[in-house]
Formats: C-alpha cells, structure tokens, sequence
C-alpha cells in the first residue's frame, strides 16, 4: 500500500502503509505506460533512507524494482545527515555497504537489464480511468485491489495490467486469463471483454467488478457474461480497510463464506455483493443468507469466475499481526514486517483462473517456479542473455532453491549474480536451476 500526496510542484511524498512487495504495483503500471515502446525506461525510486529503511528490505526492493521493469534508479537521496537537504538522509554505514555489495552485483548482468523487456505475462489486472471517475478504490477496493495483485504473484503467475486502450487495440488477445475488480467498466470495453472470453479467455471478477458502466448505469454485457446481478452493495462504514496492515486486523467480518462442495468457511471483509444469478451459473458457495457467493459459468470457448465478496482481504487476514502501524527500523516493525501465513484456500481459488487456462497446455503462464511458493521470480529476456530475479519474501534465509524453467533458457553461462556457480539439470524439457 502506498499513500501519495503531493508535495509542492516536482515531488511525490510516498510513504509504506502496506507490505513492502505492493511497491512493485507502480512499476508494472509504468510498465502498460511504456508498452510497445522498447526503447522507453523507467526511473523508479529506491530510497536507502536510514534511520527508516533497513539494509535487507532495501536489497528486496532494488531486486523486485529491477524485476517489474526499472532500469534507472535513484536513491533520493544518497547522502549522510550532516550533508542531506531534506529530511531523507542516508546515515547508517550498514546500508552503504548493501549498496556497494548490491551495485557489484549488478554490474555483472546490467547489460541484460538494460537491453532486456521483463517477460510479457499471460495473465493481467484490469485497470481503466471509468473505475477512477467513480472512485471504484474506496470502500476497501483499493485495499482489495493491491491486496488482489499480491496473492496473485504468490500463485507465481507473473501479471500484467491492461487497459481500456488493450481492449480496443487488440492487445487483450494476448492474454489468457483477466482479474477484474472495477466496479464501473465502459460499454465498449465490456463488449470486448466479452468477446474475449467467448474465445478463450478465463475471466475472474471479484465483488461488483462490472456491474456498471460510464454512465452509472448497469452495465448489461458483462452482468450477462457473469451471469449475475447485482441487487445490493453492501460496505458498512465500520468494515472499510483502507490499508491492509493498518486497518484490516481492527474490521468485524461482514459476512461468511461456505463453500460448497467442502463446507469450509470463510470469512469476508469490507464489502459483499448479492446477486442474483441466471440458471446456467454454478453456484459454488454462498452466503449466510443463502445467497450466492461464489459462481462460474461456461461462455463459448472460455469461462468466467465471480466472487460476491473480496477474496483478497480473506486471503491476508491471518497474516496479519494485530499490532500498531509503527515505522520503525527493525525487521519487527509493521513498517517492515514480512507477512507470510496467508489463507492457503483462498489462494487456490485466485490461482483458479491459471489452472483452468492450463487445460489448453500453456505452460508460460508460469514461465519460472519456484519451490518456495514465497520467493518471487521474474524473467527479463535480452539479446545479451535472460537474468531471473528472486525476491525472498519469507522472514527467514532460503537454503538449495530450486528453479524451474518451463520456457527456453540460455544455459551456455550460468551464475549467480554474486558469481557462485549454480547446478544446472535438464528435466522432461525443462531446465531446473
């Protein structure tokens, strides 16, 4: 989570309200900016201040810029207290000597980086500018929204974002599964949606995703995609979790999931959304009420999954430690503390949509696995070569990873960026590292 305001004319004052890994939002944003420009790059800030930031988060989030697209850097601002001219100064010799290891580092493979694009995913998060008109963020869907984008790289599905202008260009096509969160999508780009799906594409929609269009009006393509209707929104003023950390351990529940085929529970936060829905969705649980919570439905080639309910904040919940929003300097702090227990059941069903495009034998929706499923990996190909980023977002040193890799890989020089040698096997056609 990221809070922004503006600070004057020519800065951006960001402050971490939410795990460190919702940082890499921005960049894979900037990313569908620059799409289909090869020669643009991003400057992305990494910012080493300290008292503030610690060594080893800093570490994690160069290497996660550095994986969602940034080629420049700035470490606004790189400089000792006694010299800084604002309060963002750099005063710990700790972070200095992560910077100087973690540059070394990087000038082994800075060639691939710099000619390299980060590989395109098979998967997107649909944004547009109608769901920011209706400020579609607020009552917990933005919360929702990041929290959504992090379960989603935990399934080690690598993601991008697409727009209303992929819809209307064609680019949509080359995907073939869309999470979707906003409320209000355009007629025209719902109608290609549609069709998108009618040919192939797995479509998964969270509480009210695409129950209105531009107008405010309901949006009649995709409530007969879905196969449902909203009749209620309901989002009570106590329940909102605006950010993940600071807010979601301190909300009542605002409803229960059961699922249907096991009887497990759920339990729902921020908002619910009853429907109604038409006699060929398969209603696979509901709420307490009876009413249906989860539902899928065939449409020609492909399908869509809805969640009445915002799967990501249940996903989070019982990773989250109930404790004050402090920022402070140790590992322990909620500033930088690394959920990890996340809701197991919750993410097998945001990771639905992967195995159910898997049926068509597309094994690049997850180009690189890993066996950590908290490590996240990403792949930026160059004429120079592929590098393969890891990110630990465990709490604890990774010992013998072991990547798979389930597209073609240069394998003629294999190395860590320290250098050390890494143990290369070939595996029914693939390459594991």
């Amino acid at each position: 989570d990221v809070l922004t305001m503006p600070w004057g004319e020519d800065y951006i004052w960001q402050l971490p309200m939410g795990t460190p890994q919702m940082n890499s939002i921005n960049l894979d944003m900037f990313r569908a900016g620059i799409r289909g420009k090869p020669n643009g790059k991003i400057m992305y800030y990494v910012m080493p201040h300290m008292p503030g930031n610690i060594p080893e988060m800093w570490r994690r989030l160069w290497y996660s810029a550095m994986g969602h697209g940034a080629k420049h850097f700035n470490l606004f601002e790189f400089h000792p207290v006694w010299t800084a001219y604002t309060e963002n100064h750099c005063t710990g010799k700790e972070m200095y000597g992560m910077i100087l290891k973690t540059f070394r580092e990087y000038g082994t493979f800075e060639d691939i980086i710099q000619t390299g694009q980060v590989r395109q995913a098979l998967a997107a998060l649909w944004f547009s500018e109608t769901a920011d008109k209706f400020n579609d963020y607020a009552n917990s869907g933005g919360a929702a929204k990041r929290g959504l984008y992090i379960a989603i790289l935990h399934q080690q599905i690598p993601l991008d974002f697409v727009v209303d202008q992929d819809a209307a260009d064609g680019t949509l096509n080359q995907y073939k599964v869309l999470y979707l969160t906003d409320r209000h999508v355009s007629k025209a780009s719902s109608e290609k949606i549609a069709a998108w799906v009618k040919n192939g594409g797995i479509l998964f929609a969270t509480a009210g995703a695409g129950q209105f269009d531009e107008n405010n009006q309901p949006n009649t393509a995709l409530r007969e995609l879905l196969g449902v209707s909203e009749t209620k929104f309901d989002a009570p003023a106590e329940a909102v979790v605006g950010f993940i950390k600071q807010d979601l351990l301190f909300v009542p529940p605002v409803d229960t999931v059961t699922e249907t085929a096991s009887k497990e529970k759920l339990p729902v936060f921020g908002v619910v959304s009853r429907v109604q829905t038409k006699p060929d969705v398969a209603v696979s649980g509901t709420f307490t009420d009876g009413s249906p919570a989860m539902a899928t439905r065939t449409v020609g080639k492909g399908a869509v999954i809805y969640c009445g309910f915002l799967p990501s904040l249940t996903y989070f919940q019982p990773a989250i430690p109930r404790k004050p929003l402090d920022r402070g300097t140790t590992p322990d702090a909620m500033a930088h503390y690394l959920p990890v227990n996340f809701d197991k059941r919750v993410g097998f069903l945001i990771g639905a949509p992967m195995l159910a495009a898997n049926q068509g034998g597309v094994r690049e929706l997850r180009p690189v696995t890993v066996s950590v499923p908290l490590v996240e990996a990403t792949v930026i190909e160059s004429k120079a070569g592929t590098a393969i980023t890891f990110t630990n977002w465990t709490n604890t040193p990774v010992k013998g990873l072991q990547v798979t890799a389930n597209i073609p890989v240069p394998t003629k020089q294999v190395t860590l960026s320290t250098g050390k040698p890494v143990k290369v096997e070939k595996a029914v056609g693939k390459t594991v590292f």
